[in-house]
């Protein structure tokens, strides 16, 4: 050993092996992963890209630095991501297949091949999301690339809204929204999240039933036990807001809406920022219940501790 080294040079370059071997062990994408416990990402990186279609098409060097010289980050942000989807919906999860389609799946699978994309777009070439999480990331947090595929993701690890956030919380912890003294608050059935002009709630009249319809056979509820596991995603209506659920903390991406000029403009964000503070307050009361009615003593491979984490990333 080189003299020439103090004690402290060598208590540093033994704490940062210490640690290459974690990453190591984390990038080691065979057998035996290991799993500690309440894992979460420890390594972030967010972008303005200003359109990832352009950026795949021009600028395939940048991608590539972005990833490489921030040594491969656990969980990589972008904003503005100005890629239409391809349909309202559960669709909004996946890009249309256009002029810019082939390009965006050269990038996802060469500069980014080590992540799973998961993106919330609008219904035009306007605002929109991604996030890209480290493959080995994913799977030692509970989750799975084949469950999280581009339209179709795994309902119990991400979400789109905030209300869809707070029910992915719920169902981690075994709770419920009465249990943890959450109004259910008014939500119309195939509206997002921050939607402009829902529609109307007025209901239409009822009509009376005849005789032959009244004592016909009643047919089956389609909310079967099969039914109610699946949990369809909503996405905010502009893409701007994702939620994951790391069993060591919440980590949030969002792409702020801007003030603008108009009433119209001004509204919007009022409605966004009560929809982030109700989030936020909601979330602190469920740990905060939870931990007052079942001690803390749940599932020990998620933090359900009153001061758990929670990252939020973007612009």
């Amino acid at each position: 050993m080189d003299k020439s080294k103090s004690a402290n040079d060598v208590a540093e370059g033994s704490n940062r092996d210490r640690t290459d071997a974690k990453r190591r062990k984390l990038d080691n994408e065979g057998t035996e992963i290991h799993q500690p416990l309440w894992y979460h990402p420890s390594s972030f990186v967010t972008w303005n890209c200003n359109g990832f279609s352009s950026r795949a098409r021009y600028n395939q060097e940048l991608l590539h630095k972005l990833v490489n010289e921030t040594q491969n980050p656990d969980v990589i942000c972008i904003q503005e991501a100005r890629l239409k989807a391809s349909g309202p919906g559960e669709q909004r999860g996946k890009p249309l297949k256009d002029k810019d389609h082939e390009h965006v799946q050269t990038a996802l699978s060469e500069p980014f091949r080590l992540y799973t994309p998961f993106w919330s777009l609008a219904d035009k070439k306007y605002a929109g999301t991604l996030t890209l999480v480290r493959k080995t990331c994913l799977t030692v947090s509970g989750s799975s690339t084949e469950n999280n595929i581009e339209g179709s993701y795994d309902a119990n690890f991400v979400a789109y809204t905030p209300r869809s956030a707070i029910d992915l919380i719920l169902r981690r912890l075994g709770t419920t929204r009465s249990d943890c003294g959450i109004d259910e608050g008014e939500k119309v059935a195939g509206v997002d999240d921050n939607t402009q002009n829902p529609p109307s709630p007025c209901k239409k009249p009822a009509q009376q039933t005849s005789l032959k319809s009244f004592f016909a056979p009643k047919k089956k509820s389609v909310t079967s036990s099969a039914k109610r596991k699946h949990y369809r995603h909503d996405h905010n209506a502009e893409g701007r807001f994702q939620f994951f659920f790391f069993p060591g903390m919440d980590f949030v991406q969002t792409y702020v809406p801007n003030n603008g000029t108009k009433e119209e403009s001004f509204r919007r964000r009022r409605q966004w920022d009560r929809d982030m503070t109700n989030f936020v307050r909601d979330r602190n009361k469920i740990l905060y219940m939870y931990n007052k009615n079942k001690g803390n003593d749940g599932d020990n491979r998620i933090d359900s501790s009153l001061d758990r984490k929670i990252l939020w990333c973007g612009t």
